[in-house]
């Protein structure tokens, strides 16, 4: 696979315009490369095709008005991961289209070598040594990890008697909500008597807590709704210190006061829905929200961060893409950027109509080539930002290994079963019906987790044995997953 001659040399050119030229190219600015290539070099950029590039290579590649150079660590059909030898731990994506070239020969102090000599090639071997060693580390940390985590779980089971415990907990503390989103299958929940999560219901969730690796507090509704939701924060903290604790909420009630006090009370991570990345898009979605208000907290929020020195918690923004969400990613990465954002997850619209369909990511994905999201993925990789994908595993679902606890104490076995709704799935309308398969106001949760029926439902979604919603759900979900596995 090649790229065409002429693309590679207008981008050549367009880079040498851009930069200060010397006789060896282009003046090299910047520490990133140290100390291979240091400031005032100059650096020999030529075109290069794809099928000749190689670990180890230096690849100048095309970022809006930017031509970043690192070096290639890994080669995959269809992208290179670059990294910056001066940056141990950064990485850095990069498609075949946007390859302006390999550098080929440095001049420093009237000295030139170039690819070939013995210096460079040393330099490429002891930099490839390093990332294996790297790599090696950590795979061996992530093995040491698990072994850790297998022993924690052996003890929970013995402690509580259980056959296996949950991966994790998600509890819906509010259903009423502020906002009435479009795309939002819970808006009669919204109205429903089921209300704000109590104390005394959180607590009948208490006992499983010291076992778990990670607690999200959410809901059908606006989280922070619940007054009582830094009370929830302490308790989770007092039974178990080391938790991972999350909140999304949907960033107009996170007012310095709140945020504040989520962020001193110990979470984790804060994760704010947000469905475009200009107020004509949020709005037209998001009905009821000031897109303008939802940043300004945002940006309070890791403002107030920074003031108090803290590394947590992490914010993230949540963006459903569809109605037009999708073109605006690369715009979304330069706001999170603006605003102090270090994650993005981006989230797949589950169809309830055909209509839903037409500008889900997927067909997106196809009119484009991926453009926007390649786009998007480079500016993230710049900013340092971390972007999460919807990735759907191969023939299983999970999901039911993280329990969806409502505001009444229902258990659920994943958010898409908590309520009744429709799928359009495979050209068709389906009827997902919800899924209680307990409530803990009434009865332990233990007993809820550990009844036979719950513990088939979930080894039959392990083993791809779908009943015909969670089937549903699934083929609505596998196209997109592959379509990003094969391209990014």
């Amino acid at each position: 696979m090649t790229v065409a001659d002429p693309a590679i040399r207008a981008a050549a050119w367009e880079l040498r315009l851009a930069t200060s030229a010397t006789a060896e190219g282009v003046e090299w600015h910047g520490r990133s490369m140290e100390p291979f290539f240091r400031e005032g070099d100059g650096v020999g950029i030529k075109p290069v095709a794809w099928d000749d590039i190689a670990v180890g290579d230096i690849i100048t590649y095309r970022l809006e008005d930017k031509f970043p150079t690192y070096r290639v660590v890994k080669k995959r059909p269809h992208k290179l991961i670059l990294a910056a030898d001066h940056w141990p731990g950064r990485i850095f994506r990069v498609w075949p289209e946007d390859v302006v070239g390999r550098a080929e020969s440095r001049l420093r102090d009237g000295r030139r070598i170039d690819r070939r000599s013995p210096e460079w090639r040393l330099t490429a071997r002891r930099v490839q040594l390093r990332n294996l060693a790297r790599t090696a580390l950590h795979r061996a940390r992530r093995r040491a990890g698990d072994v850790r985590r297998r022993g924690e779980a052996a003890r929970a089971l013995r402690t509580t008697g259980l056959s296996e415990i949950p991966d994790s907990l998600q509890i819906g503390i509010s259903n009423p909500c502020n906002l009435a989103c479009r795309m939002c299958p819970y808006l009669e929940v919204h109205d429903s008597d089921r209300g704000l999560m109590t104390l005394e219901t959180f607590e009948r969730f208490v006992p499983i807590l010291p076992y778990l690796g990670n607690v999200h507090l959410s809901g059908f509704g606006e989280t922070l709704l619940n007054k009582n939701i830094l009370a929830f924060v302490d308790r989770i903290r007092e039974v178990n210190p080391k938790i991972t604790i999350a909140v999304t909420n949907n960033g107009t009630l996170l007012r310095e006061p709140i945020a504040r006090g989520l962020i001193e009370h110990g979470v984790d991570r804060i994760i704010v829905s947000l469905d475009g990345a200009t107020a004509e898009t949020v709005e037209s979605i998001r009905l009821g929200v000031n897109f303008a208000e939802v940043i300004e907290n945002v940006r309070r929020l890791a403002e107030i961060k920074r003031e108090l020195g803290r590394t947590k918690p992490v914010i993230r923004f949540n963006y459903m893409v569809g109605y037009g969400t999708y073109r605006e990613l690369p715009e979304l990465v330069r706001l999170a950027k603006r605003v102090g954002v270090g994650e993005l997850r981006l989230l797949e619209m589950q169809p309830a109509t055909e209509a839903d369909t037409v500008d889900n990511l997927l067909n997106n994905l196809e009119r484009d080539g991926g453009e926007s999201l390649r786009e998007a993925v480079k500016l993230a990789d710049h900013y340092a930002i971390h972007v999460e994908l919807p990735t759907t595993n191969e023939g299983r679902c999970l999901h039911p290994q993280t329990p969806h606890i409502s505001a009444d104490g229902e258990v659920f076995p994943c958010c898409y079963l908590a309520y009744d709704r429709t799928l359009f799935s495979q050209g068709r309308e389906v009827k997902l019906p919800s899924m209680s398969f307990g409530n803990a106001q009434s009865e332990d949760f233990f007993r809820i987790w550990d009844r036979e029926e719950y513990r088939a439902f979930r080894r039959q979604n392990r083993d791809g044995q779908f009943s015909e919603a969670c089937k549903a759900c699934y083929e609505t979900r596998i196209p997109t997953s592959r379509r990003l596995a094969e391209r990014f």
